[in-house]
């Protein structure tokens, strides 16, 4: 939700700032409708990324030890805990609010296409209803109060609202009523539906200038209006709110067509949101695709020799921690000893620490250090934990003691 809300923010500032008083209304609405599409799938995409991270080991042999900070709720986590159910509570609250609230407008309309004068007139459908209202359409059919005006000025409404029907504009409408259900808390889908509303009226008006209506008239008939009670806006209204705005933009000059190069900028905006929202950092080690020159080889042939500081990282006899098989044992003494940082927490640090040591012949662990970290508190505390470590029973290869590399993934996670 949050990252579909900031797309919407980033992409509707775009239009503002660079589109909106060009006459392309087309193009802009186009726009605005791919904006909001494309702000809501951005987020649900999953595009990996394979990264490089160092030179980490061969292989990692031990599996990831998971850390948690210590259980017992303290109080500022109760607090958050609360907070966060107080604000589903609040978003479930809104969501069913302004679910209700156009339930109520399309049982509304249902009602008037019911109860309402009906004829047909170039396929589109024409209801007269008595409540006094100013007139809409919605899909196919065109809402007029039978007290409405006169005749010249009802054939305007009714070309006026033709062309929203034609252009499918309550399209738009659906779209953005069901964005605001779900982002109600959100500035911007409210900005998205009244500049919807305005493309709309532009486009209209433009169409009926084309089409050899006076401009002149045209204009007077608008500033004359009076036409009942301005019903919500789910259809598309013949708008008063927007009259001065209307007339600005029939006087204005067409914009060049060069000012369409501006959609440009939206590529840019678009793949930095896909950056930041639709793709995932897929790790992998150096040492999986290239032999490390320094590094002993892994496993010797019959009858080679062992020189005494051969290192390795696969051998016949694997050391052993504890009594178990495998390495459970080592595993539950990670689990046991190591603490989750309390700095570190409060912080909200958390992540993958990498930490390498040497299995020695007499069973002792060396060399212990951090591959790849992530913060000294954490990185610390993993590199104690294993200096610590009791004595295994070394590993052998061809019946002799020899030295044995391991990497342990140690994984501080808050949640």
């Amino acid at each position: 939700m949050f990252e579909s809300g900031l797309s919407l923010a980033v992409l509707f500032t775009i239009y503002w700032v660079f589109l909106k008083k060009d006459t392309y209304f087309n193009r802009n609405r186009l726009y605005l409708s791919l904006s909001v599409l494309l702000a809501l799938i951005i987020p649900l995409l999953n595009i990996p990324i394979t990264t490089r991270i160092g030179n980490i080991a061969r292989f990692i042999d031990l599996e990831e030890v998971l850390i948690r900070p210590q259980a017992g709720p303290s109080l500022p986590s109760v607090l958050m805990a609360k907070s966060v159910s107080l604000a589903i509570l609040i978003y479930l609250t809104g969501l069913s609010f302004f679910s209700g609230i156009l339930a109520f407008r399309l049982f509304q309309i249902w009602k008037w296409a019911i109860k309402g004068e009906t004829s047909i007139h170039a396929n589109i459908r024409i209801t007269r209803i008595n409540d006094n209202i100013s007139p809409f359409s919605f899909f196919n059919r065109i809402y007029i109060p039978k007290e409405c005006c006169n005749e010249k000025m009802f054939n305007d409404i009714l070309n006026h609202e033709k062309i929203h029907i034609q252009q499918f504009h309550s399209l738009d409408i659906i779209l953005v009523e069901l964005l605001i259900i779900f982002q109600w808390f959100n500035p911007f889908v409210w900005l998205y539906r009244s500049t919807f509303k305005e493309i709309h009226e532009y486009t209209a008006d433009s169409l009926l200038l084309k089409n050899g209506t006076s401009i002149k008239d045209y204009q007077n008939m608008i500033m004359n209006q009076v036409l009942g009670i301005q019903f919500f806006p789910l259809g598309n209204n013949f708008n008063k709110s927007l009259i001065k705005k209307r007339i600005i933009m029939m006087s204005k000059n067409k914009s060049s067509i060069l000012t369409n190069m501006k959609l440009l900028i939206m590529f840019p905006a678009l793949i930095a949101l896909v950056f930041a929202f639709s793709c995932s950092k897929n790790e992998r080690s150096l040492n999986n695709e290239s032999q490390n020159s320094n590094d002993e080889i892994l496993t010797t042939s019959p009858g080679a020799s062992l020189a005494q500081d051969d290192l390795f990282f696969i051998v016949e006899e694997m050391p052993k921690f504890g009594e178990q098989e495998g390495m459970d044992d080592f595993n539950q003494y990670i689990a046991t000893n190591l603490k989750y940082p309390r700095k570190a927490a409060k912080k909200g640090i958390s992540g993958k620490v990498f930490v390498q040591f040497i299995v020695e012949k007499d069973g002792s662990v060396s060399n212990v250090k951090v591959v790849r970290g992530i913060d000294p508190l954490l990185d610390a505390e993993a590199a104690r934990v294993i200096e610590a470590s009791p004595k295994w029973t070394a590993g052998k290869q061809r019946g002799q003691k020899v030295r044995v590399n391991y990497t342990l993934p140690i994984n501080f996670a808050l949640e």
